[in-house]
């Protein structure tokens, strides 16, 4: 028996389109006035679900509060999203229908909103967290149950993923959940998966309790794409506008797809997007700044990346090692996260160190390594200004299982110098902004702060 068909599906998150989106309707609010972002409370079918009537005729997602019916975000991943025969309706304040022709013994999934797209809001204008549905359709020998051989794979995978969970993973206990229980519970339904895809989209469905960005399921498609599903998918509003900070700078210049420099007179800028390989040449735009008598750091799209990198940049702003965050690892003996280790970075003599004022631009958008450079700025006395950052740091590593599958595991507790876990808690800016949105559709007062503050020291 072969795995079950899926309809050419490219297994990508990149690049993300919007099949149906109305005009987005954004309702302006203070950070402090913002509604809990809705989730989705149930669906039909039901997510990971083997066997669907091929002869449905919507489906339907309900919400876990009232939402505004002006816009909607169905999401594919490229294909494998199934045909659509309608206009989406709400059936009530809830719940939307989606009318849709389906196939039989054939795969679909398609995403409820996304990173990137977020028509689904509540009536406070707060977008929805996205959740993958993932469903195959009954009819024809592929939606026949799995024969012995891959129970027997599905089995051994299982048992893997227990130990992983109860053992290995580094947040194990950080909500309460008895991963075990709730493994044991989904024991048939994982095992009576036919093909990888289904059991890696329903394990997905097993460990999203844990609201871990870092914890996540690779799979291999068709064509030997691997698709990385995550428990959590990372959303975080923006709190930056690039482009009125670009209008605000002379000498501007492109590095790298990741970094851009500029000046507002005595003030450099540096951006750095995120910890890839290119960011390296931050080194080179921070030494391009010495003369300056204070350089504003912008990190606030930047969702992480190499740590190792982010160190080499941190660098060039201290003449010494600096200890910046603590790790509690597993300890081989007890098996406990109990294994306290300091993390530290060098001085790097290509670029610094740097001795002006340095002013470091956060927001709810960094997260990971990203949230480590944080820590590391503050520890050589940078100002950080701006919003808390996501909070979520595991160092994840990837774990092969029977199946084929690969479970990415955080294995380690971020800790700040103070012992305060980043997970969850993110890092709290020196000066914290309470910026309503609107404000970020014609400027940045989030950098405006930061200029201003460099000049009030500057004049002191």
């Amino acid at each position: 028996m072969g795995p079950a068909r899926w309809e050419s599906v490219k297994l990508q998150f990149r690049p993300l389109y919007v099949v149906l989106v109305a005009a987005l309707l954004v309702v302006s609010l203070s950070a402090g006035a913002r509604a809990a972002n809705p989730r989705v409370a149930a669906t039909v079918p039901a997510a990971g679900d083997g066997a669907v009537d091929p002869g449905l005729g919507e489906i339907r997602v309900t919400f876990d509060q009232a939402m505004d019916p002006a816009s909607v975000s169905f999401v594919t991943l490229g294909s494998g999203f199934p045909q659509v025969t309608g206009q989406p309706y709400w059936v009530d304040d809830t719940t939307i229908a989606l009318p849709v022709r389906l196939e039989p013994d054939t795969g679909y999934w398609l995403l409820v909103n996304s990173p990137s797209f977020q028509g689904f809001r509540n009536r406070s204008g707060e977008p929805a967290v996205p959740r993958l549905l993932a469903f195959w359709t009954a009819g024809g020998e592929h939606s026949e149950e799995p024969g012995d051989a891959e129970r027997e794979r599905n089995q051994r995978a299982y048992e893997q993923v227990v130990e992983l969970m109860t053992i290995f993973y580094s947040y194990k206990d950080r909500l309460g959940i008895d991963w075990a229980e709730r493994l044991a519970g989904a024991l048939e339904w994982l095992l009576s998966s036919r093909n990888d895809l289904m059991f890696g989209v329903r394990l997905v469905e097993v460990l999203a309790p844990a609201m871990d960005a870092h914890l996540a399921v690779g799979v291999a498609g068709p064509d030997g794409n691997v698709v990385t599903l995550p428990t959590r998918w990372a959303m975080a509003p923006a709190n930056y506008n690039l482009q009125a900070v670009l209008a605000k700078l002379t000498n501007v210049k492109q590095w790298s797809s990741a970094v851009v420099s500029g000046e507002a007179g005595d003030i450099g800028y540096v951006l750095i997007g995120g910890w890839v390989p290119d960011a390296d040449v931050a080194i080179e735009a921070v030494a391009a700044m010495s003369h300056k008598a204070a350089i504003i750091v912008g990190v606030r799209p930047n969702s992480g990346g190499d740590e190792r990198i982010a160190q080499r940049v941190a660098g060039c702003f201290t003449d010494e090692a600096v200890d910046y965050a603590l790790s509690l690892t597993l300890d081989p003996e007890t098996l406990e996260f109990t294994r306290l280790e300091t993390r530290t970075f060098q001085p790097n003599p290509a670029c610094g160190p740097y001795a002006g004022e340095v002013v470091v631009l956060t927001g709810p958008q960094v997260m990971s390594s990203n949230e480590a450079f944080l820590l590391m700025l503050r520890a050589v006395g940078a100002t950080l200004i701006g919003a808390p950052s996501f909070g979520s740091s595991g160092n994840p590593q990837p774990c092969q299982l029977a199946n084929g599958l690969v479970l990415y595991v955080p294995q380690w507790q971020a800790l700040d110098l103070d012992g305060r876990l980043v997970e969850g808690n993110g890092v709290t800016p020196d000066i914290v902004l309470d910026v309503a949105p609107d404000r970020f559709a014609s400027a940045d007062p989030v950098f405006d702060a930061a200029v201003a503050l460099v000049s009030r020291q500057e004049r002191d």
